[in-house]
């Protein structure tokens, strides 16, 4: 698979409860590093699950993901997508360029770019990305 057929099938998969995202967890590498621009940082796959598992209960229901653009170089892929998020009842879009870097078949680095500001704002809440927050 090559990097871009990675991503775009990240995209493809279910995540909205811990159930779903078995197949995606496993996408990444165990020592992944995501960055939330404007959020701290994340490191192992473990704390990867613990971000995706604060939304459970928040109030998100559903997301879909419209890739507008993708190119790679090498094992960097760029994206730039739309992301519709369903959250307590209400559609809200967000745009997202996102970086992801791929070492093998997996995923070992992941750092998004949106405007945190109006994505929060429909949550009500900041929703931190460790458990610092």
């Amino acid at each position: 698979m090559t990097p871009i057929e990675l991503i775009r099938y990240f995209y493809d998969l279910p995540r909205n409860n811990a159930a779903e995202r078995g197949e995606l967890l496993n996408m990444l590498t165990d020592d992944i590093h995501y960055v939330g621009v404007g959020k701290e940082s994340a490191q192992g796959r473990e704390a990867i699950e613990r971000l995706f598992s604060k939304y459970e209960g928040s109030g998100q229901s559903d997301v879909t993901f419209d890739i507008k653009n993708i190119a790679a170089d090498g094992n960097t892929v760029l994206i730039d997508m739309v992301d519709t998020f369903t959250i307590n009842g209400t559609s809200i879009d967000v745009v997202f360029s996102n970086v992801f870097k791929v070492r093998g078949d997996k995923i070992c680095y992941w750092q998004e770019h949106y405007d945190l500001t109006n994505y929060e704002a429909a949550f009500g809440k900041k929703i931190p990305v460790t458990e610092k927050g």
